[in-house]
């Protein structure tokens, strides 16, 4: 499954000094600045989550045990306070600040086991840093892993999960048995959607075990499939405390609540609002055509006719097949599972960003097939595609630098001829980190001891700010304030209601991303 262009010269210097070079790059890039984005809606909420879960363990407060929010997996929270309390942070700033840093070595560890993860898949480095390289220049991906604790952390997990996995079935023994369960539990208790990779376990044990006619592997089979699940679900109890009350009772109404919460808030999709208990069935898959790069959708479509084609030839070991349907279900599958069942998503479909580093692995397989085709077929072409590719992935990096910190405001060529067009038709600042900016700007501009503002939807981006700065501002009602900040609540519209018209002649500042604006500060 090796890229022909391993052969080149410079194949020995990535073999000796790439890993390093690349992933301390990535750590020193992380660190340089995870500081800049904003507050996102649910920080304050989720952070308040885990207090609760601290309190719960350490305190035996019952708080917890009549909180609806219990049943979101609570790892990464609980942790989080953990280490918050170890370090004794107690403002607001350094508590956010410390959250957003976390999140981003979540999304670094991440890279680190997608990184091992490619080079079992791919057999070699330079192929697996190639795919690494595509899933940090994904704008969404990359801005969202320094302040997203939900969705970014599932997706680590998850890849841990299935890098386990294939270890596993590589050498059955149960010390990676041990280590598969561990990192499903830890998945599940981030999101209990990674769930469905323990069910592929148990399918691919039962295959093995009805495939084997060594007797002796055969009973080492059958007591890993009892094993397996008893000690995935004894480090699930371990790790999501809550469960522990009732684990069986907790375990059902956490599965009912994630397939069936209702709605929490209108969609703005394909230029219309959408109030309803389930997106349509095509919202998922449009939002992710209009979200990822454009040559990572070619590749996948590529690599997955390769992956898919192989499958039936009786000359492709099973090892391989296995591979090849496993990175296949672990996108798909979530994906057909959310629109069978109408799951509730909302907000893009961050919720299923677990399955997107498969995407990426079955594109980075579909541009290997290529280039190595193109090197028997016609070396022109396999140069056209190497210079194709390097532009693609540059133009991508400039539009994550010139729009930093808000490079997760990202759509491609699908959405519109440009950020304009996209903004009529999709959520742009659905998070509202940009408030941050504004609120950064009216600092400059107003030296008075006390700024009256009042936000259209979100004001937690006030919490990162020093304690001196955070002072001045007085968060006051509409007919009250100096100022007013808003997102435009994520549609075409200049004002979330279309009400005010006279506020376009008051306009004082506003962020854009690629020419769309997606917040505005107007002076009342």
């Amino acid at each position: 499954m090796q890229l022909s262009f391993e052969k080149y010269g410079i194949y020995d210097f990535i073999k000796k000094w790439g890993v390093c070079l690349f992933f301390g790059g990535l750590l020193l890039l992380g660190l340089l600045i995870f500081r800049d984005y904003g507050m996102y809606y649910d920080d304050i909420s989720e952070h308040a989550h885990g207090l609760q879960v601290y309190n719960y363990v350490f305190h035996g407060n019952p708080e917890l045990l009549s909180n609806e929010e219990r049943y979101h997996g609570s790892l990464v929270e609980f942790t989080s306070v953990v280490l918050e309390k170890l370090f004794h942070l107690r403002d607001s700033r350094d508590i956010y600040l410390f959250r957003h840093g976390l999140v981003f070595l979540w999304f670094y560890a991440g890279v680190i086991f997608f990184y091992l993860l490619c080079k079992r898949f791919f057999g070699g480095k330079a192929n697996a840093l190639s795919a690494c390289l595509f899933l940090i220049l994904s704008p969404r991906i990359f801005g969202h892993a320094f302040f997203n604790t939900k969705d970014i952390p599932a997706m680590a997990a998850c890849i841990a999960s299935i890098f386990t996995f294939l270890l596993y079935f590589e050498n059955k023994n149960s010390p990676r048995l041990f280590w598969h369960a561990f990192a499903c539990a830890v998945s599940v208790a981030i999101r209990l959607a990674g769930i469905f990779v323990v069910f592929l376990t148990l399918v691919f044990l039962a295959i093995d075990f009805f495939n084997e006619k060594d007797h002796s592997v055969k009973r080492g089979l059958g007591e890993a499939i009892f094993l397996y699940p008893c000690s995935f679900v004894a480090i699930v109890l371990l790790l999501w405390p809550v469960l522990l009350s009732d684990p069986l009772y907790e375990m059902v109404r956490a599965f009912k609540q994630v397939s069936h919460t209702p709605q929490c808030c209108e969609c703005f999709y394909l230029g219309r609002y959408l109030d309803l208990p389930a997106p349509p069935w095509h919202y998922i898959p449009v939002w992710i055509a209009v979200s990822t790069p454009l040559a990572y959708l070619i590749y996948f479509f590529i690599g997955m006719a390769a992956m898919v084609r192989d499958l039936p030839v009786k000359a492709v070991a099973w090892r391989v097949k296995r591979s090849y349907l496993v990175i296949l279900l672990w996108f798909f599958m979530p994906i057909v599972t959310v629109i069978a069942l109408r799951c509730v998503i909302y907000n893009s479909w961050r919720h299923l960003y677990f399955a997107y580093p498969a995407l990426v692995l079955i594109a980075a397989f579909g541009a290997g097939k290529v280039a190595r085709y193109l090197y028997v077929k016609n070396r022109l072409g396999f140069f056209a595609l190497i210079i194709v590719t390097v532009f693609s992935l540059v133009s991508t990096a400039l539009f994550m630098v010139r729009n930093h910190p808000l490079e997760y405001i990202y759509f491609n060529r699908l959405a519109g001829r440009n950020m304009v067009e996209a903004k009529a038709r999709f959520e742009m600042d659905y998070w509202a980190l940009s408030y941050r900016e504004g609120i950064e700007y009216l600092l400059t501009i107003d030296k008075s001891p006390k700024i009256k503002v009042f936000f259209a939807d979100n004001d937690e981006s006030l919490f990162l700010l020093p304690t001196n700065l955070r002072s001045r501002f007085d968060v006051v009602d509409f007919q009250d304030a100096q100022y007013y900040l808003t997102d435009f609540g994520g549609h075409m519209l200049s004002y979330p209601y279309g009400e005010l018209p006279q506020y376009p002649k008051n306009k004082i500042y506003s962020v854009k991303v690629d020419g769309a604006e997606v917040m505005a500060v107007y002076r009342l």
